[in-house]
Formats: C-alpha cells, sequence, structure tokens
C-alpha cells in the first residue's frame, strides 16, 4: 500500500466480519489488547456500520465506515472542546489533577463531543444510505478511538454506552411534535473500542500512524516518523525495534499562541514566496487560503514566512529580527526591510497592542519576535526529540532512510521550509515524506480490518519509549536546537 493512497479505505482485506467480531469479543480491560466496551444482546444485531475518532489534542476527527465494503462514507472534523482547559496536554494535566470533578469534567466534555459526532455521521448514513431500523433489529455501531494518552485517559472511565442510552431517552423525553412518537436511534447500539498507547506520552495514534508507516517500511530501513501537532509524537522503526518518544511542541504549528494565528481556513495566509531570489528587488508575496484578503496565519504560512526571513537576513539563526534600519545596513532588500516596524510601550499603550518587533505582512496581519521565539520553542522539542531517538538507537543521521510526516500540518508544509528552520535532520528533499493524517487512516483500517489490530498490537509490543523530561540530555539538547540551524 502506497502513503499516498492511505487516505482511501483498503478494499483488499476480506478477513470475514465474523471472524473481527471473534477478536473484538476476546478484547479484555488489560494487556495488550485493545479495550471493549458494551452490553451483549440475544436480539438480531445488523453491523453495516462504524465510526472510528481521530482525537487530536486540538482537531476531533471521526470517520464514519461501510464495515461490509470497507469504505469511509463520510468525515466530520471540529474543535477538541478540551482547548478550553489548555491548548496542551500539559496544561489539561494541570486542571485535571486538581481532582476528580476536574477530571470528570474534562472528560464529559469530550464525551459529549463524541456522541454529538457520531449522531450527525448516523445521520448521515440514514439519510445517505437509506437505512431502515427497528425494533427487532440492533443496528449494533462499533466506535473505536485513538488518541494520546491524557485524552484517552480522560474518557477511561467513560461508559458511551450510557451516555449514548441516556442522550437518546432525553431526546425522546424532549420531543414535542406528535408525530415523534419514538426516537429513531433507539434501535442503535454501541459499542466502544479503545486502541491502547504504547507509553510515556505516546498514545493510541502514534500507534495508529507506526502501524501505517510499517506498511511502507521496507527490510533494513531505519525511518523515523514524526506526528506533528500540538503533542508530537515521533519514532525511529527499524529491524531490530522500535523506539518512540512525545514532545509538548505546543499550538503554534495550528495557529495557537501567535499573535495573528490562526488555523487552516479561508483568509489564513498558508504560504509566501519572495517575488525574486534576494536582491535589491525582492518583496513578499503572500497566498491566502480561498484566495481572498488575509485575515491572519496558520501555521504552514507561519513557517514559510519566517524561512524567508532567515533567508532575506531579517531574522538571524539566535531567532533576533533586525530592525528597520540593522537590516537595511546588512543589505535586506528595501521592501522587506521597510515591514520592519520596532513598536513603542507608548505605541502599543494607544493602539491596544503588544510592544516590540514585528514584521508587516498586510495591513492587519503580522508576525512578531514572540512569535518567532514560540516556532523555536516548538521545533526545538520536535528536534531535540529526535536527536535523543538516534542516539538511543546509536545510528547517525547518515543511516535513516526517510521521515514519514503525519498530520494535517505535516501535511501541509513545504518541506524546504522544516529544514530551513532545523526542525527536521538534514536529508534529501525526496526522503522526507508527506503522508496526511495516518493517525485517522490507522484508526478507520482497523476499524475495518482485522489484521491492522493484530499488526498495532505486534507494533506495541516491539516498541520502547523514552520520556524526554527524564533525559539528562533534553536541556543541552534543546537549547542547542533553539537556533534555526539544521545541524
Amino acid at each position: 500500500m502506497q502513503l499516498t493512497d492511505m487516505n482511501k479505505p483498503r478494499n483488499g482485506m476480506n478477513k470475514p466480519r465474523n471472524s473481527m467480531n471473534k477478536q473484538r469479543n476476546s478484547m479484555e480491560m488489560q494487556g495488550n489488547n485493545a479495550v471493549k466496551q458494551g452490553n451483549n444482546t440475544n436480539n438480531a444485531c445488523y453491523k453495516k456500520y462504524g465510526i472510528a475518532f481521530d482525537l487530536g489534542t486540538t482537531t476531533l476527527v471521526g470517520y464514519l465506515c461501510d464495515l461490509e465494503n470497507k469504505e469511509v462514507i463520510e468525515t466530520i472534523s471540529c474543535v477538541n472542546p478540551q482547548v478550553k482547559f489548555g491548548k496542551d496536554v500539559v496544561s489539561r494535566v494541570t486542571y485535571m489533577s486538581e481532582g476528580k470533578a476536574y477530571k470528570d469534567e474534562v472528560g464529559n466534555t469530550l464525551a459529549v463531543a463524541i456522541i454529538e459526532i457520531s449522531e450527525k455521521l448516523v445521520d448521515i448514513t440514514k439519510n445517505a444510505r437509506n437505512v431502515a431500523t427497528s425494533t427487532d433489529m440492533i443496528w449494533k455501531m462499533p466506535l473505536l478511538l485513538v488518541g494520546n494518552p491524557v485524552i484517552m485517559g480522560s474518557v477511561a472511565d467513560i461508559n458511551f454506552e450510557s451516555l449514548w442510552k441516556k442522550n437518546q431517552e432525553n431526546v425522546n423525553e424532549n420531543c414535542l411534535d406528535i408525530k415523534c412518537e419514538e426516537n429513531e436511534y433507539s434501535s442503535i447500539e454501541i459499542e466502544t473500542i479503545k486502541i491502547p498507547g504504547i507509553g510515556n506520552y505516546v498514545g493510541a495514534d502514534a500507534l495508529s500512524v507506526m502501524t501505517m508507516v510499517e506498511h511502507e517500511r521496507k527490510s533494513g530501513e531505519n525511518v523515523i516518523m514524526i506526528d506533528i501537532g500540538t503533542n508530537t509524537e515521533m519514532a525511529i522503526m527499524t529491524d531490530e525495534g522500535n523506539i518512540a518518544t512525545s514532545a509538548a511542541a505546543g499550538p503554534a504549528f495550528e495557529g495557537g499562541n501567535i499573535e495573528c494565528g490562526m488555523s487552516a481556513q479561508e483568509g489564513a495566509i498558508d504560504y509566501a514566496l519572495l517575488t525574486n531570489e534576494v536582491n535589491v528587488n525582492s518583496d513578499i508575496i503572500l497566498h491566502t487560503m480561498g484566495g481572498v484578503t488575509a485575515v491572519g496565519i496558520c501555521g504552514s504560512g507561519l513557517l514559510s514566512v519566517i524561512s524567508i526571513l532567515l533567508k532575506a537576513g531579517v531574522v538571524d539563526e539566535n531567532g533576533y529580527m533586525l530592525s528597520k534600519e540593522e537590516a537595511l545596513a546588512n543589505n535586506v532588500p528595501g521592501r522587506i526591510a521597510s515591514r520592519i516596524e520596532t513598536i513603542t510601550s507608548d505605541i502599543a499603550q494607544n493602539e491596544h497592542t503588544r510592544y516590540g518587533r514585528l514584521f508587516r505582512l498586510t495591513e492587519t496581519v503580522f508576525i512578531s519576535q514572540e512569535d518567532i521565539r514560540n516556532v523555536q520553542l516548538a521545533k526545538s522539542a520536535i528536534r531535540s526529540g529526535i536527536e535523543i531517538l538516534i542516539s538511543k538507537k546509536k545510528l547517525t543521521e547518515s543511516v535513516i532512510d526517510k521521515i514519514y510526516l503525519a498530520g494535517a500540518f505535516g501535511n501541509k508544509i513545504d518541506i524546504d521550509d522544516i529544514i530551513t528552520i532545523g526542525m527536521v535532520p538534514e536529508l534529501e528533499k525526496d526522503k522526507i515524506v508527506q503522508s496526511g493524517n495516518l493517525a485517522g487512516v490507522g484508526a478507520y483500517q482497523m476499524l475495518m480490518n482485522n489484521e491492522e489490530i493484530t499488526r498495532a498490537i505486534g507494533i506495541k509490543n516491539n516498541t520502547l519509549t523514552v520520556s524526554l523530561d527524564r533525559e539528562e540530555s533534553f536541556q543541552n539538547e534543546f537549547v542547542k536546537y533553539m537556533s534555526f540551524t539544521s545541524r
């Protein structure tokens, strides 16, 4: 299977469904097996559809799957409502540590969102495929969940089956329409399959990605997997076994904690170009999603602009943004230098903005010195983690065959940009593969194909995990890779 095809469901896996059901019925609460919840029933059971969830720190994605034809019918995504408790997993752990009531609040918030997405997808199923349900047949719908350990832990004690049932009872109680005698979902039961994590904040989402990457890794190859997000997980996969870790990169790559940051949607600057090679006439050309007026900048655009500022000499390798006068003295093209502004505290107070140095992209969109620092922190966390894994495996960068970038951000960024800022080892471009949302792909493949669950458990058992905060070398590595260099 080619990684370019991974966003499409695989139709070649025709293991009988009853075999898959036997495996799921044997899943236990402990050990290396996935966790199954649900009630047994003697009623007729119709398992045509299921939903796979990729529970990201920032974004939730639900995939409605046709289990008989092994295809994804529809996808729904939304912001993870847990962001109100913290934009990264560390903040959420701190909040939940205040007590059980706080942990329950975080978990219930996510659980309700999962049920709401499920209901929307069920509506799509009924409308698009005209599926009829009746009281004499139970529509058994499996929900398969993958996510990082904090997210999965927040819903570990949630009984989704009871929540689903209670939600439908509430619909019936609140129905004022005389024609609405019974909730149309009353004959639907769900069962929840929670894929286990690997350990040390390396979760089921990373295991899902590694399962898909293993399809592509050839015998003898040493490959790096990076699932870029607020909580970035990375692994080195070899014939001799795997090693994995995670880093709290923060939300900068998704537009969070950035002055004019936003998610990748219409109006976001998603990349930039120089009008020519760096010379006296150079300037920046901006591209926005949807081709409309820029209203902000998303992660890929942020890296694109910073990469240009490094090449033009506006930002040095330590992340320092030159003043307009310093830039002109260092032969930065005039048009680019003219975009640099220094906001004094007095001006900031009058204009209700933060003071400091900034690079003006449009009248309302800019990149600040602090934005650049946030990118340095995020990219250094990732690069430091990679270097520690390489060291632990007693490898060198020269023997790395490929790097697989997973996640929505990893799929959108320009490879030249991440090499320029030093986020990844400096491999040839054709050795860096942008492979899309493999956590989601792996989730729905495991839902539809028994072999993928078996493969995932095998990878979990063959993976050593590393906790970066316990590594003596981490601080030194982190400081080293704060600079914008590839080495």
